[in-house]
């Protein structure tokens, strides 16, 4: 796979990542990686 293309679905899964309450970290379900 193009690098860019891996980049962007990281992009994607972070901006879709479900926000910790009373932080500004994001979680990310191991699997979708």
């Amino acid at each position: 796979m193009d690098v860019l293309v891996l980049i962007d679905k990281l992009d994607d899964l972070v901006h879709n990542a479900k926000a910790v309450p009373l932080t500004d970290q994001v979680r990310i379900d191991r699997e979708e990686i």
